[in-house]
């Protein structure tokens, strides 16, 4: 059995895979109490990878690394693609995986792989298996924190859906500023990379995935696992001798 452990800004998500499929997934907060060991015993775990974003360590560490063989995604490991991004080690690790997993769910295909996040990525891979490049702009949370911290009127606000439109109180007009802006941005980078790759399959991951698959066009393609398959196939790729 493999686990892969994904440590986000905010969450962190475990996923136990035997071979390619997936067994059984946990997502717990960064302050929480996990019996690691547990775990490994449980599902007799052999292998393990982590990627994370953050330098915090956490107590269920030592188990992973004593009781596994542990690998951390790291831009000198193997990778099953290569890539225009220069200097390459300034590519998030996070947008590392997600092109993996493109690689392996839609190999041989041209992909956009949007992660929606803290911030949310924008990365197009080829069938040529080339990274060409990506970009970054603030998730939805960033939005909405942003506009209260840096006025003095603006309320924080938590996501929501907002029907009336045009907005006519300020908390409807900051949520669709933020939703409908995001979309928009969304569907705006997709037309502009359509423009060189004319034809090529939207994948959209992150925590913010589902909230704004809802509300983005059709043809965008959203999988809860789609980062703990990259993960998994990275820790397969580098158990190759």
């Amino acid at each position: 059995m493999n686990l892969t452990v994904d440590i986000g800004n905010t969450t962190i998500k475990l996923v136990v895979f035997d071979s390619s499929k997936v067994v059984i997934r946990y997502v717990i907060a960064h302050d929480d109490v996990f019996d690691m060991q547990a775990l490994i015993n449980t599902y007799s775990i052999k292998n393990s990878i982590v990627s994370t974003v953050t330098t915090s360590e956490f107590p269920w560490m030592s188990s992973l690394t004593k009781n596994t063989h542990c690998i951390r995604v790291n831009h000198s490991m193997r990778i099953p693609f290569t890539s225009s991004y220069s200097p390459f080690e300034q590519l998030g690790l996070d947008r590392v995986v997600g092109l993996s997993a493109a690689i392996n769910m839609f190999p041989e295909e041209d992909v956009l792989v949007i992660d929606a996040g803290t911030c949310i990525t924008y990365d197009l891979i080829n069938a040529q298996s080339h990274h060409l490049g990506g970009s970054i702009s603030p998730g939805l949370g960033m939005r909405y924190r942003a506009m209260h911290e840096f006025t003095d009127a603006l309320p924080k606000l938590d996501f929501n859906s907002s029907s009336t439109f045009p907005p006519v109180n300020t908390q409807d007009a900051i949520h669709h500023g933020v939703l409908d802006g995001t979309c928009a941005e969304i569907n705006a980078f997709i037309a502009q990379y359509t423009q060189n790759t004319p034809k090529f399959k939207v994948i959209l991951t992150g925590g913010d995935a589902n909230f704004l698959a809802e509300r983005l066009k059709n043809g965008i393609f959203a999988h809860v696992d789609f980062l703990a398959y990259g993960l998994n196939s990275l820790l397969e790729l580098n158990l190759i001798e």
